[in-house]
């Protein structure tokens, strides 16, 4: 099966505060603009309160009209304890649209443990309008010798970020990994031992085993 392959952006206007727009799955992906002619953009951070904007044009495709895009990015911290954040986008070139909103959140809920969560919706369509659902929860355990992720993912058939990177949509997948590691004494001759597993189950929407 193949599958999009990320390139990192290079883009100084785009790398400069990038953390500003990143999700748990990314809604939006800089490099979907291709050649962007005009545009600005405003990130900006008071006290636990972070919010990022951007609106430009993308002139790659003139046979279907230019690409107006905008985005909205807010985030505010939870104290310590993790951050609470809303995404908002909107992409229109000849008669498409493709609008996505999502909120996602990360929270340590108990010493050691990182819980993060993310749900959107995308609407998208010409003549037909369609849309969709992306659900992700993620769990981390960390000590010094015992590790441990959660995954699962849900993205329906019809999902559809286009300015995001999701590779793969029509999916229900969980995945769980675990790893063990022994730390020998200073005089032996060896550091550590480990022990890793990994389990990763994917179906399709209607219960269908991919792999």
């Amino acid at each position: 099966k193949r599958f999009e392959t990320l390139f990192p952006e290079k883009r100084p206007f785009f790398l400069e505060n990038a953390g500003f727009f990143k999700t748990p799955l990314p809604l939006f992906f800089s490099r979907r603009i291709v050649e962007p002619d005009a545009g600005v953009r405003l990130t900006g951070r008071q006290e636990q309160f972070a919010v990022g904007g951007l609106i430009l044009n993308d002139a790659s495709d003139l046979k279907t009209g230019k690409a107006h895009i905008g985005l909205f990015r807010g985030q505010v911290d939870l104290g310590n304890s993790g951050n609470l954040g809303l995404l908002l986008s909107n992409r229109q070139q000849g008669g498409q649209t493709n609008s996505v909103a999502g909120m996602d959140a990360r929270i340590t809920p108990l010493p050691n443990w990182i819980v993060t969560g993310q749900f959107a919706r995308s609407q998208a369509g010409n003549k037909i309008a369609n849309n969709d659902h992306l659900a992700y929860l993620e769990a981390i355990y960390g000590s010094r010798a015992f590790t441990y992720t959660g995954k699962y993912t849900n993205i329906g058939r019809h999902f559809d970020a286009s300015l995001g990177f999701i590779p793969r949509t029509n999916i229900k997948q969980n995945e769980q990994q675990a790893n063990y590691t022994w730390f020998a004494a200073p005089t032996d001759w060896f550091l550590t031992q480990e022990i890793k597993a990994t389990l990763i189950h994917t179906d399709k929407q209607r219960d269908e085993f991919q792999d």
